[in-house]
């Protein structure tokens, strides 16, 4: 597997908030986390991305190990795993050009022009290069994001509520055209969303996290538990 978590758990303080999670998922697989807000779900994101700390349990990405109860611990610059936040997060003093480039300054200056521009093309950006994030609506502002996060190459690409500020126009849109860049990509992708009109859209793996606990999602198989303590 791509992306295997064994008996994973973590808490604040006194409280458990995940435990004993196991999950796996394939290369270029999109699973979704659906949870109502304050479900743990961003908590999640965050101990894989390595924001958080585990108490115990392992991560291993693309047969890497990023976190054991042994010792082992990869800094999350080098876990190679992109995170999308629902805000945007773009950096407002920078063109679209300029925020997707920020994510790769290690390629070589011959090589990130074409690169970027390809981003560009494949996210419906065209024409924007050169406008500034204040000068976008919704929709394009969460395209830069996704498209600055995807030029750095990640394993795998978190997404936490990426689509709770846009209207239902705007996901019918937007949505069928992250598919398409996901399997161009052979990305792999976890989006945690309780919104069940980004579910139906996005037509993939469902599990259901609440409040620490997880249940299989009917018709959906699914290989992540998460006990009640």
């Amino acid at each position: 597997m791509f992306l295997n978590i064994e008996h994973l758990s973590f808490s604040y303080g006194s409280k458990r908030i995940i435990n004993d999670a196991c999950l796996k998922v394939s290369k270029g697989e999109t699973v979704i986390i659906q949870g109502v807000s304050a479900s743990w779900k961003t908590t999640l994101f965050k101990v894989i991305s390595g924001l958080e700390v585990p108490a115990r349990g392992s991560i291993h990405i693309d047969q890497d190990c990023i976190f054991s109860n042994n010792g082992a611990c990869i800094n999350p610059e080098k876990r190679h795993v992109g995170f999308i936040f629902q805000d945007y997060a773009v950096f407002p003093h920078m063109t679209v050009y300029e925020n997707i480039k920020f994510g790769i300054y290690k390629m070589p200056k011959s090589l990130r022009e074409p690169y970027i521009m390809s981003l560009i093309r494949d996210m419906g950006l065209e024409g924007n290069e050169h406008v500034y994030p204040h000068m976008l609506y919704g929709g394009q502002m969460q395209r830069v994001a996704i498209a600055r996060t995807l030029a750095n190459r990640p394993k795998i690409l978190l997404m936490d509520e990426p689509f709770s500020n846009l209207d239902e126009p705007l996901k019918d849109s937007l949505i069928p055209k992250l598919k398409s860049i996901f399997k161009k990509y052979q990305l792999t992708v976890l989006i945690a969303t309780h919104h069940q009109r980004d579910i139906d859209l996005l037509d993939a793996r469902v599990i259901i996290l609440d409040n620490g606990v997880l249940k299989e999602k009917k018709s959906r198989k699914t290989r992540l538990y998460i006990h009640a303590q």
